[in-house]
């Protein structure tokens, strides 16, 4: 804990002895703006994150204003200079920051106050409570600081982990507040990205990638997040990388335009820093071309289809994807994409609202956001290719091979006579633009023609049907579909046409009738079109004519009304008269009016979208419509009532349904007003008015015209006054008056005006007023008393005080108390009221403090419409604040709990005071954890023991309350012993910001723990029952006894699943089980049971309870009783007559506690049953002739015995079908290989056939045998008796072309019906393969490659196959092959006599797995057969395998392919140790090859069987002769050299070891088999030969000289072709040992590293072959230099490849591969791999360096990276080290010369460093350099002149060069002269020192003048006085020279030609100052 001293600040310590370590900030830069993230490049946060915290704290340059949070009250203080938003004290740093800090060690950051206001201010610095830091503040922090000057706080932290840690400081200043915030950087990761990442050229819309390997060098796990903006992208997005891991890291450029795109990487960490790595990359179009631009089709009818055919040519390099697309560009696919996503969201938007309309469920909401979901995913997903009703590409997308083309067919095929012009837009990997094709097209559709094409029908009466008729003919060259449309005009409704649509043939002819029937009047002209599928234009057919209709007539010429008041109605009648002779029905309506003189001044009822007087209401006509008999009449009224004020002149139409509409119109003419009123009386006074008092007075208005009128009262909307009446609106009739009875209350205080309207209805243009007076007077409340004192209370309780409100009005007082506080301590109640006229009211107010502090509070009464009135309240609080849910005190009673089982109880704490509150709970023998008080180590290990002794636990243990907030506290604890348990635990407090901690309560918490004790007297029931078919079976009973002994009552759950029941009691119920009926499950899932006794009683049964029901049955068990359980066990609930047997518990389940007691039920009925172990036989299809047997098992399974009879049911209508059968079709080898063949009989009867009979030949059954004929059941009948099995025989005969289905039936005594499905059928075989030809193609020749053959079975009769291989193959054609393969041949491959047999050489290396090697293909099914092939050597082989496929002779399956291995092509040298004769001789052999002409011609796997094919030729005309190489053992070493670097010879050279690797392999495991068969035969007989096994069992590869001559001596006499072996062995042996022994016995430098991997590789020749080295020697490097060599890796192979580097052997040897990991290198590509030297990084001596790294390929042989250098350092020899150049004068030199000479074989560049004198300054780079630093620190500074300077001062030296220099000596005093110059080797630690002294003279001169033939010296020279334009005065001086040599002597200011000079010096001097650096230049 941090304790509070002498008053300071919470966390600030103050320093008596302040020490001055502190350094202030070194002149920080203010940067006023925000603070800007720095962007960190992987390198720079590298080096950020590796500072400590001070060097952090120096590079600290800037500081910013930092962040006020509170300002304090400057009224009372002196003004300042600074702003408000810049604080009086400037901190730096900004923000502190400590890292790279170690745990538990203490770190000091300075932090500097400066006073930057122009008097002196004081300012405080605090902090909260922390751990970890502390504030050290200096001596005088009490006094104000000056202005200027600054006052230096220590920030002090101590950590105890590496992680993150935030605080932040609190700076107090004389006007404001201010935090300063400090960060503690804990462990980071940090991962070694490259700054930058560049791209080679690449194609538009490909993708380029680079792996980049990236490596966590820093000190805590990575978490990361990597993003890049497109066209980059990177993968993986995150990841997580522990320390010092390494990971791969792909970045892929995949460009869309042109040109240069630069971009950053972002990778994001965990701990929230970014760093930024710069990606860039470049785009570029590659040539890929259409051959057409435009496409055209001519006329092609529609329905039929047109084809053209272009060309894509690629005439890249590179693949080219291609896609047609519907768009040009991207953005209109997006574009496209964006509406179609904006329509779906619409759509969703309209179906949700929609769905909540109805109120519908949510799962069809659910329903429909996942439809919508789905169309937007498949919206996302869709790429626009091109696709057109009419216009089909063929392919749409594709790829296009380097340097080729590929044909797209389009395709036209119209649907609709029409010209079509599309474009197709061709999308292309590697093009920027999309390249369009315009594709154009002309259709032609059917011809029809009419009989005719216009028909005149005359006139026709309404309702009439006429019908004509019309013919189409086709005249065209294909089927024209027509259709007629309905026509949507006056008569185009009327007429029908029948057929409306149809299809005409060519040449055909199709009548159809038109009937036309009209309910409409008049003319018609109708154009008929014939819609003709896929013409645009229709046949057009004109038919016209006229409709008349009836006649009527209005017994009055028009309609007057005359002048009406607004508003009141009018009537007027008249007659409407039928003149016609038939019914003629009708409709009147009122025309729009033609107003006349229409005035606005309309009502505020009427509303402005009335159209016309009858939708306002106006006329009303009485009947509107109706029908009207021949020849009579009816009377219509018309009601006007006027709306408006106008003249009305319209219309009354006449309607005829039918008919036609306004077919007659009647005048109507009518005029409208508003009579004007008088107000009698303008003025009421009210006077003084109590406010919401009524007040009633009456107006009077006056009506003096002829007409009604109506009247409104329109009262002013304000709060002022309220106006009520029954009579706001009325009638006043014509010559009357009306009193109208007001009611006015006064809502305001003070004197109010107000006006009331009285408006006639139907106009506005005048209106009455009616002005009203009065003044608003509002309540007189009094309160006693104006204060109120509670004194001192308990908190969290309330008390009481009494205020009395007296209403002294006769209106009632409205009030409302409101206190000065947001969360005020008090309340009143009532805390509003009323109260009532010359009344008493009293208030309550009531305390209720929440805090123990002097509390102050103002109570404000508002009394509505009147003054507010403020009583003062006064409180002090004592007592808790914090209280629980429950009572705990004195203690916690938990009761008694059974063992075992937990107890949770929970306690809320609310914590009802106003300020924070922290509590923390701690058991009573732990008080001391509290106060932080440290403890040793074993008080610590005796703590933690006593707290696993506590029962009881608290969680948690430390609770923080914010005012008001509730927290939970949980209790909980377990015991596993019966034991009464009691434990106490104290709360302790710290309230808001104080430091103490407060016990607040104790706790103690008891429980009694006790054991569950349950007594069963058995543990298991037995129900038995067997049928005898005698009686009915009835439930069985069984009973259980059982007690409680344990000390607490239980409620035990005693629960049976039916068919068990329990004895029947109030509390038993039967629940469903979840796995029974749905339907029972919905319907019931609870049931209860009747009786026991009705199951027991009845011979049926009644119990209806589904099977698995779950009967519960609760009891209570007391204490000490026992009880007796009934269980009931029901045989009847399986109906059928199968034994059965069920197995269940009665588990007893407690509330108490979770243990559990079952007692095991087991129940058995019994029946006679037996078991047949197959219900279905199905033969399958066999061959025709033949018959199958199959059997089954039927047991008894009953302890009863069992009669049983077999019996057949069939129907031969259904169940019976003979099929006709072919005759055998047999393949010969000409036939084609993809034709069936077919077997329809057994082999043998198919060889006695007739060879000549046709192959179409079928063959009919003559009878359909009976079922007896077709399937035997042996034995069919019998008696089994218990447990006994038989075994039953079911034959099928193969009748042909039979199709068979039977049910077996059989019978059982007493017992169930078991039925026996048989099946079967009889046919032909055929099949079919796929191919005869498996091409592998290039494989790796130790690995498995797998191709498939198909064979399939086109017939329903199973077919067996399997392989013939060629060892095991018989047939004659076989042998001969065979016997080819076996010729032995000889060879010799190398100059020492070492032989391997022709049998290795060529012999079949290849491994042949087959899967299924021999099968089953059933009917209509296709075999896939998978052949795995290894070839196991590099080269070309062909293999014949024979399949045999049932009778059939074999067919002839090929493998062809190439085997190839993984190899790399570096431009290195080879390394070939010359002590190794194997590597040496293949070497050779590989140039011999190389240089032969066949070598440069043919593929690397023909080679290799060229040159088999040559050694087995030249072995058989020797006739096993041993063959010479012709070989130059010692070629030239121009030649060898050249061989060593020759592609070709290295990659001739790697197939060579490749081959010897398997050659030697398998000669080794051909040995080793020999060895084994020799030590199973000459066990007994040859003791040496435990020797031998001692050999084979050795782990090493190299097998010992002596062993290996030893056994090829004892095997030779017998084998001697293995004797030849076993030399070869030990040829290949004794060159490996030869070239270990001088690996470990050479002087390269090679290290442990080196040693370990050829130790490690060792062991790991025998499983992959190892190519030789390739060779990396740096030569002579010095050290301290760091060199690179850069190679190329070429991946020659057809297939990528992936390589790694093995790192762990360049441990500590200073050489490092920039990557050591490529993924997946892609053929023919090429990379650029650096290996970085550095021996310094190492730390490495002098002298020669060797590692050999091993390089891994994945699928290929490895090889090894054989790196070399030299280190050394240059060096210098000096001739004379010591010069003594005597006396010189000064301005004279004197020059001695020196030899140095370089011993090294690399050059030495040296420099001469002078004392007293920065080496930077003098060179002429230094000096341009130290300009550029700083300009006018070099102009200020003098240069001292050199004594003894070197020439010249620096060389260089090649390697055993010397060279001459001189040493000058220039003295410029007079004085002894000594000085050591120093010669600087560049990259050498090396410094030669030469001596140099000499002596300066100084030359003198005296001047003076002969004074009375005196000389006398002067420095002055004195004239005597002259007058002016005098002749002046002469002074003669004399000088002399001291020294003893002559002296010469000038003086400047009398030379004029040095005057000039310095003129045109000083004019240079002004021009060069524009350019410094020359300036500077010229003076180095």
């Amino acid at each position: 804990m941090i304790e509070q001293r002498g008053g300071s600040d919470v966390g600030v310590s103050m320093s008596v002895n302040f020490p001055t370590k502190v350094l202030p900030p070194r002149n920080p830069i203010l940067c006023r703006g925000p603070k800007t993230e720095r962007k960190f490049t992987p390198s720079t946060f590298l080096q950020e994150m590796s500072l400590d915290t001070q060097q952090k704290l120096y590079n600290t340059r800037e500081m910013y204003i930092p962040k006020i949070i509170e300002l304090s009250d400057m009224s009372e203080t002196t003004t300042s200079k600074l702003g408000i938003d810049e604080p009086l004290f400037q901190p730096y740093p900004s923000d502190i920051v400590f890292q790279n800090f170690e745990p538990f060690n203490t770190y000091e950051v300075p932090l500097l106050l400066r006073n930057n206001d122009k008097v002196a201010r004081a300012v405080k610095v605090a902090q909260t409570d922390t751990l970890y830091f502390k504030i050290i503040a200096p001596p005088n922090t009490t006094h104000k600081v000056a202005p200027g000057v600054a006052i230096v706080y220590k920030i002090q932290f101590i950590p105890e982990e590496q992680r993150d840690y935030t605080h932040e400081i609190i700076i107090s200043t004389e006007r404001e507040k201010f935090l300063i915030p400090i960060r503690a950087i804990g462990s980071r990761a940090i991962l070694d990205f490259p700054d930058d990442v560049t791209f080679q050229a690449t194609a538009v819309k490909s993708i380029n990638s680079k792996v980049l390997f990236v490596r966590n060098v820093g000190t805590r796990e990575a978490r990361f997040m990597l993003q890049a903006n497109k066209p980059y992208y990177v993968s993986p997005e995150n990841g997580i990388l522990p320390v010092g891991e390494s990971m791969q890291v792909t970045v892929d450029f995949k460009p869309t335009v042109n040109g240069e795109i630069k971009d950053e990487m972002v990778v994001i960490f965990d701990t929230g820093e970014k760093i930024y790595v710069h990606l860039y990359g470049v785009s570029q179009d590659i040539n890929v071309r259409l051959d057409k631009k435009f496409v055209s089709f001519e006329n092609t009818y529609i329905t039929m289809t047109n084809q053209r055919t272009i060309k894509i040519n690629n005439y890249s390099d590179q693949l080219v994807h291609y896609q047609w697309k519907q768009y040009s560009t991207e953005r209109e696919e997006e574009q496209q994409k964006l509406k179609q996503l904006h329509t779906i969201s619409n759509d969703e938007i309209n179906a949700i609202q929609k769905l909540n309309e109805t109120s519908a469920s949510l799962d069809h909401a659910v329903l429909i956001q996942r439809t919508f979901l789905n169309h937007r995913r498949q919206l996302n997903n869709e790429t626009y290719l091109f696709t057109d009703q009419t216009f089909h590409i063929d392919p749409v997308e594709g790829d296009i091979w380097p340097n080729s083309f590929i044909e797209i067919q389009i395709l036209f095929k119209p649907d609709v006579v029409q010209s079509y012009n599309r474009t197709a837009w061709l999308d292309l990997t590697g093009r920027e633009q999309r390249l369009p094709l315009q594709i154009c097209g002309i259709s032609d559709g059917p011809k029809l023609v009419a009989s005719f094409e216009t028909l005149e029908i005359g006139c026709v009466f309404v309702g009439s049907t006429h019908m004509y008729e019309v013919i189409l003919a086709n005249k065209g060259y294909i089927d024209a579909h027509y259709n007629i449309d309905i026509i949507e005009t006056k008569f185009g409704r009327c007429f029908q046409f029948e057929p409306s649509e149809g299809v005409i043939p060519v040449d055909n002819y199709q009548a159809i009738q038109i009937i036309f029937e009209s309910d409409q009047l008049g003319e018609f002209k109708e154009i008929i079109p014939f819609q003709i599928n896929g013409n645009p234009k229709p046949l057009i057919i004109e038919i016209s004519g006229s409709v008349i209709g009836p006649t009527f007539h209005f017994d009055q010429p028009s309609l007057k009304f005359g002048l009406v008041s607004y508003g009141f109605q009018t009537t007027i009648a008249f007659h409407l008269y039928n003149t016609s002779l038939v019914n003629m029905p009708f409709h009147l309506k009122i025309a729009h009016e033609k107003s006349k003189n229409r005035t606005n001044n309309r009502s505020d009822t009427d509303t402005d979208d009335e159209v016309n007087n009858n939708e306002r209401g106006e006329f009303r006509i009485k009947p509107s419509k109706g029908t009207i008999p021949p020849q009579s009449d009816i009377k219509v009224y018309v009601d006007f009532t006027p709306r408006s004020i106008q003249k009305y002149d319209t219309v009354l139409t006449v309607d005829i349904v039918g008919v036609g509409k306004n077919i007659f119109s009647l005048p109507v003419t009518a005029k409208s007003t508003v009579p004007r009123i008088n107000l009698l009386g303008e003025l009421i006074d009210l006077g003084r008015c109590f406010l919401n008092t009524p007040y009633q007075r009456h107006v009077h208005l006056q009506n003096s015209t002829s007409l009604p009128m109506r009247y409104r009262f329109v009262f002013p909307k304000t709060d002022c006054l309220l106006f009520r009446t029954t009579e706001a609106e009325g009638i006043i009739e014509s010559n009357s008056t009306k009193d109208v009875l007001l009611t006015i209350t006064v809502q305001r205080l003070g004197d109010i005006i107000e006006k009331i309207e009285i408006n006639r209805v139907g106009t506005q243009d005048f209106s009455l007023e009616l002005q009203i007076i009065a003044t608003g007077t509002g309540p007189v409340l009094f309160i006693e008393p104006n204060e109120l004192k509670w004194g001192t209370i308990s908190v969290l309780e309330e008390h009481e005080r009494k205020l009395t409100l007296s209403n002294e009005s006769p209106i009632p007082a409205i009030f409302h108390c409101e206190f000065d506080k947001k969360q005020p301590q008090f309340r009143c109640e009532p805390q509003s009221g009323v109260v009532e006229p010359e009344s008493m009211l009293d208030l309550k107010v009531i305390a209720y403090l929440n805090d123990t502090m002097k509390l102050n509070e103002e109570l404000t009464i508002h009394v509505e419409n009147s003054s507010s009135q403020i009583i003062s309240l006064f409180a002090t609080g004592t007592g808790a604040v914090i209280v629980s849910d429950i009572n705990i005190f004195p203690h916690l009673d938990l009761g008694s709990k059974f063992i075992g089982t937990p107890i949770v109880q929970k306690i809320q704490f609310t914590n009802h005071g106003r300020r924070e509150l922290s509590v923390h709970f701690l058991h009573e023998l732990d008080q001391t954890s509290a106060f932080y008080v440290r403890k040793s180590r074993k008080d610590l290990e005796k703590e933690a023991e006593k707290a696993l002794e506590h029962i009881f636990r608290i969680e948690p243990e430390r609770l923080e309350f914010l005012p008001g907030e509730t927290k939970t506290l949980i209790i909980s604890g377990c015991s596993t012993k019966a034991k009464l348990v009691e434990e106490n635990y104290i709360c302790l407090a710290i309230i808001g910001r104080t430091t103490g901690r407060d016990k607040v309560l104790s706790l103690n918490i008891k429980c009694e723990f006790v054991e569950p004790l349950m007594s069963f007297s058995k543990t298991d029931l037995y129900f038995r029952v067997e049928n005898d078919n005698l009686s009915v079976m009835k439930p069985v009973e069984k009973e259980v006894t059982f007690s409680n002994i344990s000390v607490i009552d239980l409620n035990a759950h005693l629960t049976v699943k039916y068919p068990f029941l329990l004895k029947e009691s109030n509390e038993t119920i039967l629940h469903e089980n979840e796995q029974q009926n749905e339907q029972v499950q919905q319907s019931d899932s609870r049931l209860s049971i009747t009786s026991i006794n009705n199951l027991m009683n009845n011979d049926k049964n009644p119990s209806m309870i589904p099977h698995g029901y779950v009967l519960t049955k609760r009891l209570k068990i007391l204490t000490g009783m026992s009880y007796v359980e009934h269980v009931y066990f029901d045989p009847n609930t399986n109906t059928k007559e199968l034994t059965w047997k069920i197995d269940d518990k009665l588990t007893f389940t407690y509330d108490e506690h979770s243990f559990t007691n079952t007692v095991n039920l087991h129940g058995e009925v019994h029946y006679p049953n037996l078991l047949i172990d197959h219900q279905e036989i199905n033969f399958g299809c066999i061959l025709n002739g033949t018959e199958v047997t199959r059997y089954i098992s039927v047991v008894n399974t009953s302890p009863l015995p069992v009669k049983y009879l077999w019996s057949f049911v069939i129907e031969p209508e259904k169940n019976l079908t003979i099929v006709p059968q072919p005759q055998s079709i047999i393949k010969q080898q000409n036939i084609d290989e993809n034709s069936v063949q077919i077997q329809s009989e057994p082999w043998l009867k198919q060889q006695e056939s007739d060879d000549n009979e046709q192959t179409n030949i079928m063959k009919y059954a003559t009878s359909i045998p009976k079922p007896e004929e077709i399937f035997d059941i042996s034995p069919f009948f019998g008696t089994l008796q218990s447990g006994e099995i038989e075994k039953t025989a079911i034959r099928f005969y193969g009748h042909p072309g039979i199709i068979i289905n039977v049910r077996a039936i059989c019978q059982v005594e007493n017992g169930p019906i078991y039925e026996l499905l048989l099946q079967g059928q009889a046919s032909f075989m055929a099949y079919k393969l796929d191919t005869h030809e498996l091409d592998f193609g290039n494989i790796h020749f130790d690995q498995t490659a797998t191709k498939t053959i198909s064979i399939s079975n086109e017939n329903c009769t199973p077919i067996d196959f399997h392989f013939i291989r060629p060892d095991t193959a018989n047939t004659s054609s076989i042998t001969p092959t065979i016997n080819s393969m076996n010729r032995s041949s000889q060879l010799n491959l190398s100059s020492t006599g070492s032989i391997i047999s022709n049998e290795l050489m060529l012999r079949d290396h290849s491994k042949i797995e087959i899967i299924p090697e021999s099968g089953v293909c059933e009917q209509y099914e296709t075999k896939t057969i998978q052949i795995k092939f290894k070839p196991n050597i590099p080269e070309q082989f062909h293999h014949t395998l024979y399949l045999q496929i049932g009778h059939f002779q074999p067919d002839l399956i090929h493998l062809i392919g190439r085997g190839m291995f993984c190899r790399l092509q570096l431009d290195l040298p080879r390394f070939i140790d010359e002590t190794n004769g194997e590597q040496q001789q293949l070497f050779e052999q590989a140039r011999q090859q190389t240089d032969s002409p066949k070598s440069f011609d043919l593929p690397p796997a023909i080679m290799i069987d060229d040159m088999k094919l040559d050694l087995s030729e030249n072995i058989l005309n020797s006739q096993r002769s041993v063959l010479s190489t012709s070989v130059d053992t010692r070629p030239s070493e121009t030649t060898r050299e050249e061989a060593l670097q020759s592609i070709e010879v290295q990659r001739q050279f790697d197939i060579l070891l490749v081959q010897s690797f398997v050659i030697n392999n398998e000669l080794r495991q051909s040995m080793e088999t020999t060895r084994d068969e020799q030590k199973l035969k000459r066990k007994e007989s040859y003791k040496v030969m435990t020797d031998i096994s001692l050999v084979n069992n050795q782990t090493s590869e190299q097998i010992p000289i002596e062993k290996e001559e030893s056994m090829i001596s004892l095997s030779s006499h017998r084998e001697p072709e293995t004797a030849r072996r076993f030399d070869f062995s030990k040829q290949i042996t004794k060159s490996r040992t030869t070239f270990n022994n001088h690996t470990s016995r050479s002087n390269f430098g090679l290290n442990t590293s080196l040693r370990s991997s050829i130790s490690s590789l060792g062991k790991q020749r025998r499983n992959k072959p190892e190519l030789s080295d390739y060779l990396i020697d740096f030569g002579y490097v010095i050290l301290g230099t760091v060199r690179e060599k850069q190679f190329h890796i070429t991946n020659p192979t057809h297939i990528s490849i992936t390589f790694r580097l093995d790192r762990t052997y360049l441990n500590k040897s200073g050489f490092s591969f920039d990557c050591d990991h490529v993924k997946n290198l892609p053929s023919n590509e090429t990379i650029l791999m650096t290996v970085t030297f550095d021996p310094r990084g190492a730390n490495l001596g002098l002298g020669n360096i060797e590692y050999r790294v091993p390089v891994e390929v994945n699928y290929g042989p490895g090889f090894h990276l054989r790196l070399k250098a030299n280190v050394t350092m240059p060096d210098l020899h000096v001739s004379n080290d010591t010069l003594d150049f005597g006396t010189v004068k000064n301005g004279e030199c004197k020059i001695a010369t020196i030899q140095l000479k370089n011993p090294k074989e690399i050059r030495c560049e040296w420099i001469t460093m002078y004392p007293g004198e920065d080496m930077q300054e003098r060179s002429s780079k230094a000096a341009i350099r130290s300009y550029r630093r700083s300009t006018s620190s070099m102009k200020n500074k003098q240069i001292i002149p050199r004594i003894f300077e070197l020439l010249p001062s620096n060389g260089i030296l090649s390697a055993k060069q010397h060279a001459n220099i001189q040493i000058k000596f220039t003295p410029t005093e007079e004085k002894n002269y000594e000085s050591r110059l120093i010669l600087r080797i560049n990259q050498s630690s090396q410094r030669i020192m030469i001596i140099c002294r000499g002596s300066g003279l100084e030359p003198n001169i005296v001047i003076g003048q002969t004074i009375e033939n005196q000389f006398i010296p002067t420095t002055s020279i004195t004239f005597n006085p002259i007058l002016p334009h005098s002749q002046g005065d002469e002074q003669d001086i004399i000088i002399k020279n001291p020294c003893s040599f002559p002296i010469e002597i000038y003086n400047l200011e009398f030379d004029k030609q040095f005057l000039e000079e310095e003129k045109v010096h000083k004019s240079k001097e002004k021009r060069l100052k524009s350019f410094p650096m020359l300036e500077m230049l010229m003076r180095c």
